[in-house]
């Protein structure tokens, strides 16, 4: 309405009231409306790229997934959901890891369960239960290729975490050979190629939890293995860091 105002100003401004307009006119007119058709036309497609709008979170996983090791809060799973709330309000959680979970776990018994759930994000957090039970690296690279081509849909976003250094925490203390050490890296290293592949973001635990494994010793719970309570919040705030970028993208 107030566009068409403006065109009916601008007509008698320039034609003097005149019912017939001569391409002097016309060229005038068009300078003069360029701008409010500009910010007429872009208004729209700014409100709607700055809306925020909830996301429904699929968190693919094994034990640290459900907070193995942490006496409130759950792990990381919950704590990453809490500042997803925060920017994206009523967006849901739907939680799939369990304790123990493997690749093949993720494969077989957890993303089947996906369907029709509509998920927006995806974190895929799993491989040291592969890890520690001996799989050995292309059995490991192909489960989790597998994996994460059929999470990948239009308008979904993923985002994967490589292994932490697992083989440095303190419940493997004089456990870890340089055999496990060895896979460790393949592992990781797979990981990063598939993210790389598909173009999917990648967390970095590997580097966050060998910092604290050197510094921090409380970042661990009781058994040695899993994450604390302080923990898993900064686990948390590492996958924030990423998901918030991506979602932002």
């Amino acid at each position: 309405m107030i566009l068409k105002r403006t065109l009916l100003i601008a007509l008698t401004f320039v034609t003097g009231g005149r019912k017939f307009i001569t391409p002097g006119h016309r060229a005038l007119i068009s300078l003069l409306l360029a701008p409010l058709l500009s910010v007429s036309c872009a208004r729209p497609t700014e409100t709607v790229s700055n809306r925020a709008m909830s996301l429904v979170y699929v968190a693919v996983g094994d034990s640290t997934g459900v907070g193995l090791g942490a006496r409130n809060g759950g792990g990381y799973v919950d704590r990453l959901f809490a500042r997803i709330e925060q920017k994206r309000p009523g967006s849901t959680l739907i939680n799939l890891s369990a304790a123990g979970a493997t690749t093949a776990d993720a494969l077989d018994k957890q993303i089947t369960r996906l369907d029709g759930t509509r998920a927006t994000l995806v974190t895929i957090c799993v491989g040291v239960n592969d890890l520690l039970r001996g799989r050995e690296a292309k059995q490991f690279a192909e489960n989790y290729e597998t994996l994460v081509a059929k999470l990948m849909q239009p308008g979904r976003l993923i985002v994967v975490a490589n292994l932490p250094d697992v083989a440095s925490a303190p419940a493997m203390k004089g456990m870890a050979d340089e055999s496990l050490r060895t896979r460790l890296g393949e592992f990781n290293t797979a990981i990063e190629e598939i993210a790389r592949r598909h173009g999917v973001p990648l967390v970095d635990l590997y580097k966050l939890r060998g910092e604290l494994i050197r510094s921090r010793p409380e970042f661990f719970s009781s058994d040695g293995l899993h994450p604390s309570d302080l923990g898993y919040t900064h686990w948390a705030e590492a996958m924030w860091a990423v998901v918030e970028q991506a979602i932002h993208e």
